[in-house]
């Protein structure tokens, strides 16, 4: 493959996985630390784009993946026996209620909450893999529904409890039947 071929194999790859990842321009940019008037010269074939920079970009797209993967899994094993209630799924509106979320006074580990992984997502990104795991339990037979996590409400309505996947998943499910009558 010619060098050109190379170069414009990369934009297209590039622009596919920004795509992918539901990043706008700026968002993508941004993220890989860059102007977006360099990366819209990557993308057009103007310039070839580095490997490291595609290399970035597909691990924001596996981090969606394995966000998705990791909350689908974590419902699917701790969901009682015989309940029959939907699954809820929590989504940050913007990131001033995600870092409402995250701001809390509790010691926050990785394994504690699925919603803060450690995966540094774009609110949008995060719609994704939201969404990618709704896929996954539906699939599974479970009927999923994925309601806004109000970080305020949620805090008060927690008055104490400790800030675990339980808490929010509880929290979640309380928040949908209200939401549902």
């Amino acid at each position: 493959m010619s060098d050109t071929s190379t170069g414009i194999a990369r934009s297209a790859m590039l622009a596919t996985l920004r795509n992918v990842a539901g990043l706008s321009q700026q968002d993508a940019a941004d993220l890989l630390d860059t102007s977006v008037q360099q990366l819209r010269r990557w993308e057009s074939g103007a310039k070839t784009p580095p490997a490291g920079v595609l290399a970035d970009m597909q691990d924001v797209v596996d981090d969606i993946d394995s966000f998705a993967d990791l909350e689908a899994q974590d419902y699917l094993n701790d969901l009682p026996d015989g309940d029959v209630g939907p699954v809820v799924l929590l989504r940050y509106r913007d990131e001033d209620d995600r870092a409402l979320a995250q701001d809390s006074d509790v010691d926050h580990h990785p394994d504690q909450l699925g919603a803060d992984r450690g995966f540094d997502l774009p609110i949008v990104s995060q719609a994704i893999a939201t969404w990618r795991a709704a896929q996954h339990l539906e699939k599974a037979g479970h009927t999923v529904s994925i309601i806004w996590f109000d970080a305020r409400e949620y805090t008060q309505w927690r008055d104490g409890r400790p800030d675990t996947m339980t808490t929010r998943w509880q929290w979640g499910r309380l928040a949908y039947a209200r939401s549902s009558r």
